[in-house]
């Protein structure tokens, strides 16, 4: 199957997920509010990555989409799962090694939350 079709096919599961979404809690607002997310957050995703040409980075996208995909309807929540790295693999932050702990962090990240940077779950 080409990248085109597995893209949509993908986006079109998303889409219909978070229009069926149910909240874990049962809660009508909550369910309006994952419902919402689910949508918004796959729309904005899609959108930022419509411009790839690369297959390798086309196919890491895919397989994050998946994966999101799958541990959202699995465990019934829709927001991304926090990584944990341990503690002797970070660096203090100074100037000179920011660098390595980025590199380190970034291999750290398992496949489903290789879109966001640490910042952005900060924000929410």
């Amino acid at each position: 199957m080409s990248h085109t079709r597995r893209v949509l096919s993908l986006y079109k599961q998303i889409i219909r997920v978070g229009k069926t979404w149910q909240s874990a809690t049962g809660n009508q607002m909550e369910t309006e509010r994952e419902s919402k997310y689910i949508i918004a957050e796959s729309r904005r995703l899609f959108k930022q990555n419509q411009s790839l040409t690369d297959r390798e980075t086309i196919e890491s996208a895919i397989k994050e989409g998946e994966s999101r995909l799958e541990i959202g309807v699995h465990y019934k929540n829709p927001w991304p799962r926090p990584t944990h790295i341990p503690q002797h693999s970070m660096l203090p932050l100074t100037a000179r090694k920011k660098k390595k702990s980025d590199k380190i962090l970034g291999r750290s990240k398992p496949a489903y939350m290789k879109s966001y940077n640490i910042g952005d779950m900060d924000k929410d």
